[in-house]
């Protein structure tokens, strides 16, 4: 027999595309983000807003590392950036060719 926080739990599960667009929650802070993520393609980036493509690397790492980042080790949203992706060179004398990061803190 279902109980009363059976049916709390399932409706906190649901979430409409409508506020996935608007930007009004993260997909970090969805109960089910993957699900969500899926519906739509899209997702909003945890510490800058904005609203990017959901592959499986932004849903299952790069956003689970930010919330992490800044909920349990309590580093300050403005000291991280994952949007633009900031970019570093393999050696200090390559001058072209640059690669991304997916998580970047600043001090």
């Amino acid at each position: 027999m279902p109980s009363d926080t059976d049916d709390e739990v399932s409706a906190l599960g649901q979430v409409g595309e409508d506020e996935l667009l608007e930007g009004s929650a993260s997909a970090a802070e969805i109960p089910d983000a993957e699900a969500a993520a899926a519906s739509t393609g899209y997702l909003s980036d945890y510490i800058s807003g904005k609203r990017i493509r959901a592959t499986p690397e932004e849903v299952e790492a790069v956003q689970v590392f930010s919330q992490r980042l800044v909920e349990d080790y309590e580093y300050p949203r403005k000291h991280i950036q994952t949007r633009p992706q900031f970019r570093v060179r393999k050696r200090p004398s390559d001058e072209t060719k640059t690669y991304p990061i997916d998580v970047a803190v600043f001090s």
